[in-house]
C-alpha cells in the first residue's frame, strides 16, 4: 500500500525540524550497520518513518516522499514541523491523486496528536477536534471498561458537550447541578453512544444498538448560553471497523472527522422534580398548585431535576434542540403501541412514583418526556390509599395480592357492618354510584378547566387522563379545586357566560294546577 499506516510513534519535544539531518539519523538507524547505506537498509523499517512510498519493492531512497520522524534516544520521535510541512505539501505533490486522502489522513491523526498533547494542560477534558487519537492515559481508561484489550489503532476518540443546567424552553425544566454530578459519575462509568435515541421509538421499530462508549467526564462552569452555570462535558471512544445496522463505525468516524456529524443529545432519567416556587413535588397536586411556565408573585414556575436519577446514553443527531444538543427523527407517532414508551405531555400530570426519561428534540424544539408503557400501566392500577409502599414491600417477599384482599375485606366489614349475605348485588349498586359520581366529578372538573382556560384546554387530552383509571378521586378533585381557583384569577366579576335557555317541553298532569 504506497501510503504508509500509522504508527503510534512518541511525540518530540523539539518541534523544529531540519529534513536532511532528520534523514541522515534514519537512514543510520535503518541500517544493520549503522551506516546509511542503502545496501545495508532495512526498507520495511525506514519506510514507517514516511508518509507515503512507491508500491513494490524499495530500493532507493527516492522511493519515499514526507519523511516526519527524527530519532531521539535510538527511537522514532515525530516531530510537529515535519507534520505540518508534510500537510502543506501534499496536494501540490506529484504522488498519485488516489494516494493523497490517505497520506493526509495518516498525516492529520499525527498533527491531532499534538493538539491534544497542547489541549491537556488546559482544565477539564482535552477536546479532540478531528481524528481522534488516544492517548496512552485515555487508552488506559478505554480499556479498563473494554472487554479484551484494544490499541490505539482500533480506537477513536472524542470529546463533547452533553448538557448544562439551564432552564429548558417550551418545557420549563431545569437539571440541578446535583443530577449533572450523578450524570458524570454515570458517564465516567461509561454509558452507550448511539444514533438518534433509538430505545425511544418514534413511531417505528429500531434496534437500540450503541456504536461507542464514554469513557471520562467532567463537569465544570459554563456560560455558553443565557442562564447555564453549569456544563457536562464527556469523552467517547469509538472502535473502527465494525458495522451494526447497515452503519459502519467508520462512516460515524469519517462524519465526526470531516464535521458532518456534530450535535449531541442526551437521554436520561430522574425521580425527584421539584417546584421552583414551593419547593415541593409538581406532580404532587396535594401540596403544589403550581404550573411550569407561568408566573406566581413575579417568579416563574419551572421544574426542578434532582437525585436520584441516571445518564443513559449520549446520541449523535443533525440537530440539537439544546446548544450541541437535539435529536434527529420526526415525531410521527409518539404514543405508538409497538414501542415501550409513552410521552409523557406534562410532568405535572405525571403519577407519583412512575421513572420519567428525557431527551431534547429539535423538531419541537423542546425537551420531550416518556415513560415506560407497562411501568405506567401498573402505577395506575394500584389506587389504594392504605397500599403506598408496595414496590418496597414486593422486594422483601410480600404477597401483595394477599394485602390487597386483607384490605378488601376490612373495607366491607367497616362499610356494612360485617359481611350481608346479599354483599355481591350490594357492592354492585355502590360500584353503580360511584361510577355515576366519579363521571359527575369528572364533567365538573372539565367544565372548570374550560372556564380557567377557555379554547386552549384540551378537553379530550384531560378527559382522557382522568377518566381511564389514572387517577384517584381525590387526584380529580383535586384538578377540579385547581381549575376552580384558576378560573376565579383569570374571570372578571359579573356575568360572563349567558344562561342556557331550555326548549324541552315539559309536562304537568292537569292536578298540578288543582287548587283545594
Amino acid at each position: 500500500m504506497p501510503a504508509e499506516p500509522y504508527h503510534d510513534f512518541p511525540l518530540s519535544d523539539n518541534w523544529e525540524w531540519d529534513a536532511d539531518e532528520a534523514e541522515r539519523g534514519l537512514r543510520q538507524w535503518a541500517s544493520s550497520d549503522g551506516s546509511g547505506d542503502k545496501e545495508k537498509i532495512d526498507w520495511n523499517k525506514l519506510r514507517k518513518c514516511y508518509f507515503w512510498h512507491e508500491a513494490g519493492e524499495l530500493k532507493n531512497f527516492n522511493q519515499l516522499k514526507f519523511p516526519y520522524c527524527r530519532i531521539e534516544n535510538d527511537e522514532p520521535h515525530v516531530v510537529h514541523n515535519a507534520v505540518q510541512n508534510a500537510l502543506a505539501r501534499i496536494d501540490g505533490s506529484n504522488i498519485p491523486e488516489e494516494d493523497k486522502p490517505e497520506v493526509r489522513r495518516v498525516a492529520e491523526r499525527q498533527m491531532a496528536r499534538f493538539q491534544e498533547k497542547e489541549n491537556q494542560s488546559r482544565e477539564g477534558i482535552a477536546f479532540v477536534k478531528q481524528f481522534g487519537q488516544p492517548t496512552p492515559s485515555q487508552l488506559e481508561k478505554i480499556n479498563a471498561l473494554a472487554k479484551r484489550p484494544l490499541s490505539a489503532e482500533e480506537v477513536f476518540v472524542f470529546s463533547a458537550k452533553l448538557v448544562g443546567d439551564m432552564i429548558i424552553p417550551n418545557r420549563y425544566i431545569k437539571i440541578d447541578k446535583s443530577l449533572l454530578e450523578v450524570f458524570k459519575q454515570d458517564a465516567q462509568r461509561g454509558i452507550a453512544f448511539m444514533l438518534d435515541h433509538p430505545w425511544a421509538g418514534f413511531g417505528r421499530p429500531k434496534p437500540a444498538l450503541a456504536y461507542g462508549r464514554t469513557f471520562d467526564a467532567v463537569l465544570k462552569p459554563s456560560k455558553d448560553v443565557e442562564g447555564e452555570t453549569w456544563a457536562l462535558y464527556a469523552d467517547h471512544y469509538i472502535v473502527r471497523g465494525k458495522e451494526k445496522d447497515g452503519i459502519s463505525t467508520d462512516a460515524i468516524i469519517a462524519d465526526i472527522e470531516d464535521g458532518t456529524l456534530f450535535d449531541t443529545s442526551i437521554g436520561w432519567g430522574a425521580d425527584t422534580y421539584e417546584c421552583s416556587v414551593c419547593g415541593n413535588d409538581i406532580r404532587d397536586f396535594s401540596k403544589c398548585e403550581h404550573w411550569p411556565g407561568q408566573e406566581y408573585d413575579g417568579k416563574l414556575c419551572y421544574v426542578i431535576a434532582k437525585p436520584p436519577g441516571f445518564l443513559m446514553e449520549n446520541s449523535g443527531v443533525f440537530d440539537g434542540a439544546y446548544p450541541t444538543a437535539g435529536i434527529l427523527s420526526k415525531f410521527d407517532s409518539i404514543d405508538d403501541q409497538s414501542n415501550g414508551f409513552v410521552e409523557v405531555e406534562n410532568i405535572k400530570n405525571a403519577p407519583m412514583g412512575v421513572q420519567l426519561y428525557h431527551i431534547y428534540s429539535a423538531n419541537r424544539g423542546q425537551l420531550v418526556t416518556f415513560a415506560k408503557r407497562d411501568s405506567l400501566e401498573k402505577k395506575l392500577t394500584i389506587t389504594i390509599p392504605e397500599i403506598k409502599h408496595l414496590d418496597s414491600k414486593k422486594e422483601e417477599g410480600v404477597n401483595l395480592e394477599e394485602i390487597e384482599i386483607k384490605l378488601a375485606k376490612e373495607t366491607v366489614e367497616n362499610l356494612f357492618g360485617g359481611v350481608p349475605e346479599n354483599l355481591e348485588s350490594k357492592l354492585i349498586a355502590l360500584a353503580k354510584d360511584g361510577q355515576r359520581y366519579r363521571e359527575e366529578l369528572i364533567n365538573e372538573t372539565l367544565d372548570w378547566g374550560v372556564r380557567a382556560f377557555g379554547n386552549d384546554f384540551d378537553i379530550e387530552g384531560t378527559k382522557k387522563i382522568l377518566s381511564e383509571n389514572t387517577r384517584t378521586l381525590d387526584d380529580i378533585k383535586s384538578y377540579l379545586e385547581l381549575y376552580k381557583k384558576a378560573a376565579k384569577e383569570i374571570l372578571k366579576p359579573g356575568r360572563v357566560t349567558q344562561p342556557t335557555v331550555s326548549t324541552e317541553e315539559r309536562y304537568l298532569p292537569d292536578e298540578a294546577f288543582k287548587v283545594n
